[in-house]
């Protein structure tokens, strides 16, 4: 069964700030207004180290699109979107590592979504 979705008071708040290999990313709500004149639910803005979330998603929701915008500033930070003939072995890799940094720099990220999944 189930678990009762949270209160919004009892949803736990994502980080604001998130390292992704050497650099920090803000994370801002996003007017959902905004985010549905793009199509978005998200989006990584890699000149100014901004990922903005769509507000008023369920918290499941949106702890998958964070993961999914960090996955877009992992992949441009690791160099990945330079070269399209990238194996899959290789890239891969690069994002073993580059998980295994996050998770090391951004306790707050992991408390977070052990706490929305939980």
């Amino acid at each position: 069964m189930p678990k009762r979705e949270p209160a919004k008071s009892d949803r736990p708040p994502y980080p604001t700030t998130i390292r992704v290999g050497a650099m920090d990313y803000t994370v801002k709500p996003w007017d959902p207004r905004a985010a549905h004149n793009t199509g978005a639910l998200g989006m990584c803005d890699r000149c100014s180290n901004t990922i903005l979330l769509m507000t008023g998603m369920v918290p499941q929701k949106e702890a998958e699109v964070l993961l999914h915008e960090v996955v877009h500033a992992a992949y441009d930070g690791s160099g990945l979107n330079t070269n399209h003939e990238r194996s899959e072995e290789q890239i891969v890799n690069v994002l073993g590592y580059m998980w295994l940094q996050l998770i090391r720099d951004n306790p707050a990220l992991m408390e977070y979504l052990q706490a929305v999944f939980d």
